[in-house]
């Protein structure tokens, strides 16, 4: 991981084209190791049979997996899922003992915010380097959209998907999700930054 105020974080960051970071979480460039991947599914109900043609449910299920290191059983984390304006919640999961979480969105489709949280001050992972359990003291973000349903997408959550969140708009559109997301992938070399584990 790259060290806080480092270099070559911030060379990384200076050769993103087309917006000016504005603003950086203190926090983003001092985790090394730690992501969180997510999927977004998206599941068809099957519909009710009868005489009339009934649409089918939509349920669009948000899951993910915690790959900070090892999850510590009885952590404090969460994940919220909100709207494009980022106070309109769709909903949130708590983690499991294996580091997972799902809910269901129901039919709504659109640009998806994931802020994961700790709501203790207990030791939340296992930091691999030194094999002691770390509370997890900054928010990370991630931003991506669901385009359609029936279909899966990936979301990953780390500190380079909370420096591209920090450098979106409030309110982002799909556009400016997708280029910002691209930007930052580019910048570390990366072909892809919400899919890469």
């Amino acid at each position: 991981g790259m060290a806080k105020g480092s270099p070559e974080l911030y060379s990384a960051l200076s050769s993103i084209q087309g917006s000016e970071i504005a603003y950086i979480p203190a926090a983003a460039a001092g985790f090394s190791g730690l992501a969180l991947a997510g999927g977004l599914g998206l599941v068809a109900a099957a519909g009710g049979g009868g005489g009339a043609a009934a649409a089918p449910a939509i349920a669009n299920i948000v899951t993910g997996t915690v790959l900070a290191g090892p999850v510590i059983a009885g952590n404090g984390l969460k994940v919220e899922i909100y709207q494009a304006d980022g106070t309109t919640k769709l909903g949130e999961s708590s983690l499991d003992a294996s580091g997972k979480f799902s809910f269901n969105a129901g039919s709504y489709t659109g640009v998806v915010i994931a802020k994961v949280v700790d709501s203790g001050s207990g030791a939340d992972y296992l930091d691999e380097a030194t094999g002691l359990g770390k509370d997890l003291t900054a928010t990370l973000w991630s931003a991506s959209t669901i385009t359609a349903t029936n279909t899966t997408l990936t979301l990953n959550i780390n500190a380079l998907t909370t420096i591209a969140y920090a450098k979106m708009t409030h309110s982002p559109s799909a556009s400016e999700v997708a280029s910002t997301n691209a930007a930052v992938a580019t910048a570390f070399g990366l072909a892809d930054l919400t899919g890469t584990t």
